[in-house]
Protein backbone atom coordinates (compact mmCIF):
# COMPACT_ATOMS: atom_id res chain seq x y z
CA UNK A 1 0.00 0.00 0.00
CA UNK A 2 2.58 2.34 1.05
CA UNK A 3 4.22 2.17 -2.61
CA UNK A 4 1.26 2.51 -4.42
CA UNK A 5 1.14 5.86 -2.78
CA UNK A 6 4.26 6.77 -4.64
CA UNK A 7 5.60 9.12 -1.88
CA UNK A 8 9.62 6.86 -1.58
CA UNK A 9 8.10 5.42 1.97
CA UNK A 10 10.32 2.30 2.82
CA UNK A 11 8.21 -0.44 3.17
CA UNK A 12 9.42 -2.87 6.16
CA UNK A 13 8.75 -6.67 6.92
CA UNK A 14 9.81 -9.29 9.26
CA UNK A 15 10.05 -13.49 9.61
CA UNK A 16 10.33 -15.50 12.47
CA UNK A 17 11.77 -19.31 11.45
CA UNK A 18 12.65 -21.99 13.56
CA UNK A 19 8.58 -23.00 13.36
CA UNK A 20 9.28 -25.94 10.66
CA UNK A 21 9.26 -23.73 8.02
CA UNK A 22 11.54 -25.25 5.04
CA UNK A 23 14.28 -22.98 3.32
CA UNK A 24 12.35 -23.01 -0.01
CA UNK A 25 9.45 -21.30 1.77
CA UNK A 26 11.49 -18.82 3.24
CA UNK A 27 12.83 -18.23 -0.25
CA UNK A 28 9.76 -17.89 -1.31
CA UNK A 29 8.40 -15.13 1.22
CA UNK A 30 11.23 -13.56 0.47
CA UNK A 31 10.75 -12.95 -3.17
CA UNK A 32 6.96 -12.23 -2.83
CA UNK A 33 7.91 -9.57 -0.22
CA UNK A 34 10.59 -8.19 -2.66
CA UNK A 35 8.22 -8.37 -5.61
CA UNK A 36 5.51 -6.34 -3.51
CA UNK A 37 7.90 -3.84 -3.11
CA UNK A 38 9.67 -4.73 0.62
CA UNK A 39 12.57 -2.19 1.07
CA UNK A 40 13.58 -3.48 4.86
CA UNK A 41 13.77 -6.74 5.82
CA UNK A 42 14.07 -8.89 9.51
CA UNK A 43 14.57 -12.72 9.86
CA UNK A 44 15.01 -13.86 13.28
CA UNK A 45 14.88 -16.86 15.10
CA UNK A 46 11.56 -17.81 16.95
CA UNK A 47 12.05 -17.82 20.94
CA UNK A 48 9.06 -19.86 22.80
CA UNK A 49 7.67 -16.81 25.41
CA UNK A 50 6.23 -19.60 27.37
CA UNK A 51 5.23 -23.29 27.95
CA UNK A 52 1.84 -22.39 26.55
CA UNK A 53 3.15 -21.24 23.32
CA UNK A 54 4.15 -23.13 20.56
CA UNK A 55 7.82 -25.03 20.87
CA UNK A 56 10.80 -24.45 18.98
CA UNK A 57 10.63 -26.41 15.51
CA UNK A 58 14.18 -26.06 15.16
CA UNK A 59 17.63 -23.51 15.86
CA UNK A 60 18.28 -21.87 12.67
CA UNK A 61 22.11 -22.32 12.43
CA UNK A 62 23.72 -18.56 12.12
CA UNK A 63 25.08 -19.63 8.47
CA UNK A 64 21.77 -20.11 7.48
CA UNK A 65 20.90 -16.88 8.43
CA UNK A 66 23.72 -15.38 6.51
CA UNK A 67 22.92 -16.90 3.84
CA UNK A 68 19.19 -15.84 3.77
CA UNK A 69 21.39 -12.24 4.24
CA UNK A 70 23.20 -13.21 0.94
CA UNK A 71 19.72 -14.14 -0.74
CA UNK A 72 18.31 -11.28 0.20
CA UNK A 73 21.20 -8.71 -1.43
CA UNK A 74 20.22 -11.25 -4.54
CA UNK A 75 17.08 -10.44 -4.46
CA UNK A 76 17.99 -6.79 -4.59
CA UNK A 77 16.56 -6.08 -1.20
CA UNK A 78 18.73 -2.97 0.21
CA UNK A 79 18.51 -3.70 3.82
CA UNK A 80 18.01 -7.53 5.24
CA UNK A 81 18.91 -7.79 8.69
CA UNK A 82 18.87 -11.61 9.63
CA UNK A 83 20.37 -13.43 12.83
CA UNK A 84 19.26 -15.75 15.73
CA UNK A 85 18.48 -12.31 17.57
CA UNK A 86 16.97 -10.05 15.40
CA UNK A 87 13.82 -8.97 15.55
CA UNK A 88 11.47 -6.29 13.58
CA UNK A 89 12.69 -3.80 15.42
CA UNK A 90 16.06 -4.09 14.91
CA UNK A 91 18.06 -1.41 13.79
CA UNK A 92 14.71 -0.29 12.68
CA UNK A 93 15.89 3.49 13.27
CA UNK A 94 19.12 3.34 11.40
CA UNK A 95 17.80 1.98 8.62
CA UNK A 96 14.97 4.24 8.08
CA UNK A 97 16.95 7.31 8.40
CA UNK A 98 19.09 6.29 5.94
CA UNK A 99 16.19 5.24 3.68
CA UNK A 100 14.99 8.64 4.05
CA UNK A 101 18.59 10.42 3.66
CA UNK A 102 18.82 8.73 -0.01
CA UNK A 103 15.05 9.52 -0.81
CA UNK A 104 15.92 13.12 -0.24
CA UNK A 105 18.82 13.30 -2.52
CA UNK A 106 17.62 10.59 -5.59
CA UNK A 107 19.33 8.10 -4.57
CA UNK A 108 18.85 4.24 -3.84
CA UNK A 109 18.56 2.88 -0.47
CA UNK A 110 21.80 1.63 1.19
CA UNK A 111 22.76 -2.01 1.37
CA UNK A 112 24.47 -2.28 4.97
CA UNK A 113 24.02 -5.41 7.12
CA UNK A 114 24.42 -6.73 10.06
CA UNK A 115 27.05 -9.04 10.84
CA UNK A 116 25.32 -12.46 11.90
CA UNK A 117 22.59 -10.70 13.83
CA UNK A 118 25.76 -8.97 16.52
CA UNK A 119 24.21 -5.13 15.95
CA UNK A 120 27.21 -4.14 14.18
CA UNK A 121 26.89 -2.52 10.92
CA UNK A 122 29.27 -2.40 8.10
CA UNK A 123 29.87 -2.66 4.58
CA UNK A 124 28.29 -5.93 4.15
CA UNK A 125 30.71 -7.50 7.20
CA UNK A 126 31.11 -11.44 6.42
CA UNK A 127 28.28 -10.99 4.17
CA UNK A 128 30.15 -9.17 1.54
CA UNK A 129 33.26 -11.41 2.22
CA UNK A 130 31.06 -15.10 1.58
CA UNK A 131 29.73 -12.89 -1.89
CA UNK A 132 33.52 -12.34 -2.86
CA UNK A 133 34.73 -15.87 -2.26
CA UNK A 134 31.63 -17.92 -3.86
CA UNK A 135 29.40 -15.28 -5.59
CA UNK A 136 25.34 -14.20 -4.35
CA UNK A 137 24.22 -17.57 -6.98
CA UNK A 138 26.43 -19.74 -5.47
CA UNK A 139 25.52 -18.37 -1.63
CA UNK A 140 21.66 -18.44 -2.24
CA UNK A 141 22.21 -22.33 -4.08
CA UNK A 142 23.71 -23.71 -0.89
CA UNK A 143 20.67 -22.87 0.96
CA UNK A 144 17.98 -22.30 -1.39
Amino acid sequence: MAKSLGRGIPVKSGLMVGLGETRQEVAGVMRDLRAAGCDILTIGQYLRPTRHHLPVAEYVPPEVFRDYEAFGRQLGFPYVFAGPLVRSSYNAEEAMRHAREQSAVGGAYGATATDGGSGRLGAGGRVADRLREVGPRAAAERVF
